[in-house]
């Protein structure tokens, strides 16, 4: 995804750039989505209201991903390729943001750190920080 950033910062809107990069993003976004909705419930006190956080975070992954590759598909005038990169940055911010809100409220779910816990025992989880 980095190069793909790199060549649309250098200023290449074309139609080709913009939708391969929404198509990076959203393949990235889809094996994320696929990952954290393929965890296991953690066998914690909190561990089904975690869960819950994570399969709604999935779904609202895969809403931004939608969002990305319509805003992508409109690209056939610099002008529209614009807009579209405006709405792709766009979204990706509410993306980070929607991910950043998931993982505050788990930490306090965690008082005690079983989620933490549970999480760094996964073997799914250690192939994401890994």
């Amino acid at each position: 995804m980095q190069a793909a950033g790199d060549s649309l910062r250098s200023g290449n809107l074309s139609k080709e750039n913009v939708q391969g990069v929404a198509d990076e993003i959203g393949s990235a976004t889809e094996q994320l989505v696929g990952e954290l909705k393929g965890l296991d419930e953690p066998d914690t006190k909190s561990g089904a209201e975690a869960k819950k956080a994570l399969d709604d975070l999935g779904d609202d992954l895969q809403k931004g991903i939608g969002e990305i590759q319509r805003a992508s598909e409109e690209t056939d005038t610099p002008q529209e390729s614009r807009k579209a990169l405006s709405t792709i940055v766009a979204t990706l911010g509410q993306m980070a943001n929607e991910f950043a809100s998931t993982f505050q409220p788990l930490e306090q779910l965690d008082p005690a750190g079983e989620l933490e816990q549970a999480f760094e025992d996964s073997d799914a989880c250690k192939e994401l920080t890994s």
